[in-house]
């Protein structure tokens, strides 16, 4: 979970473990709104109640 005032940082691969760096595909900032709009699955599959637990009163709250 991220929320940024100016401009997104890049996303780098830097701190993965071995096996991340090998079975990572892609990777891409993408606004909550917009996950059922995506072509594949995200991982994990119940990003949105995570992230009710992590943040209850966010944007989402209504969704999970």
């Amino acid at each position: 979970m991220a929320q940024f005032a100016d401009e997104q940082p890049s996303l780098v691969r830097t701190g993965l473990l071995p096996d991340e760096q090998s079975n990572l595909d892609t990777h891409a900032w993408i606004a909550w709104s917009d996950l059922d709009s995506l072509p594949d699955p995200v991982e994990p599959p119940q990003l949105l109640a995570l992230l009710g637990a992590l943040m209850p009163d966010g944007p989402w709250c209504d969704r999970v």
